[in-house]
């Protein structure tokens, strides 16, 4: 079973605990920005 990118999107969701779900683009993008560092 091939995974694409939506069904990762939606699955993702389940486990993705931040404020603000869908109106707080900033701290998702600070912790992706976070990442590029390691």
């Amino acid at each position: 079973m091939a995974l694409t990118f939506d069904k990762y999107q939606k699955e993702s969701r389940k486990t993705a605990v931040y404020p603000n779900p869908g109106k707080n683009f900033i701290y998702p993008a600070l912790g992706l920005a976070g990442e590029t560092w390691e």
